[in-house]
């Protein structure tokens, strides 16, 4: 009866030594995922921002060449120029706030 008990016990602890190692484990590959997603959350506002910045380069590309080729658009070129303008009317009203 003692053996039996002694052995249900040293089973019972090698049982919660294996759930201990699991759970560090499991903890530790945690720690490594919240890292990863911290890292790829700022490679990816990294890449907009540079998309952002990229966008506008192409618009001002675009801008400018409508305006070269203005003798002949008049009017598309005033049509970017409004809209070049409320673009910074929005950006200066959102810097008043």
């Amino acid at each position: 009866m003692l053996e039996e008990k002694n052995k249900l016990i040293k089973d019972l602890s090698e049982k919660i030594s294996t759930l201990i190692h699991f759970y560090e484990d499991a903890k530790n590959e945690l720690v490594d995922l919240r890292t990863t997603n911290e890292k790829l959350k700022k490679s990816l506002e990294e890449k907009e921002r540079l998309l952002n910045e990229l966008e506008t380069k192409t618009n001002n590309i675009k801008f400018a060449k409508t305006i070269i080729a203005s003798s002949s658009d008049k009017d598309e070129a005033k049509k970017k120029i409004k809209l070049i303008v409320r673009e910074i009317d929005k950006c200066i009203a959102l810097l008043n706030r």
